[in-house]
């Protein structure tokens, strides 16, 4: 079940050329240094391919499995970062600009849950996984 999707958003430093911007096309990402997670993150997986996917290169620089750190090094212009609006929304990115990516990008971050369809569940699950799809 599907409880949330979000788009993938560019994050830099306020002093970063790119920070004036609304929007990056391509060929504003080709080129970047980068800060991501770590290759275990799923999110990661959606940025190497969707980048791939649009001929952009990227130069990760640092790897990082913390989305705090992540946001600090993105802030002390260690390099660009791209993450899920929920984390762009987070009070730890003030003051980073904030870029959407291409309209053809079709980056989303997908929050599902999976349950299996037994007499099992609780009622306590169900009313969560209905508190959730609200």
């Amino acid at each position: 079940m599907e409880i949330g999707r979000r788009p993938i958003l560019l994050l830099c430093p306020p002093d970063h050329p790119l920070a004036t911007q609304a929007k990056a096309d391509w060929t504003d990402l080709e080129g970047l240094d980068y800060v991501d997670f770590h290759e275990s993150w799923a999110v990661r997986s959606i940025n190497d391919e969707v980048c791939r996917s649009h001929g952009v290169h990227r130069r990760v620089r640092c790897t990082v499995d913390d989305i705090h750190t992540l946001l600090d090094l993105v802030h002390r212009g260690l390099g660009a970062a791209l993450v899920p609006q929920t984390i762009a929304a987070k009070p730890q990115a003030a003051g980073l600009a904030v870029l959407q990516l291409p309209s053809d990008s079709h980056a989303e971050w997908v929050v599902s849950v999976v349950t299996a369809p037994t007499s099992a569940e609780t009622a306590a699950a169900v009313h969560l996984l209905e508190l959730l799809t609200q």
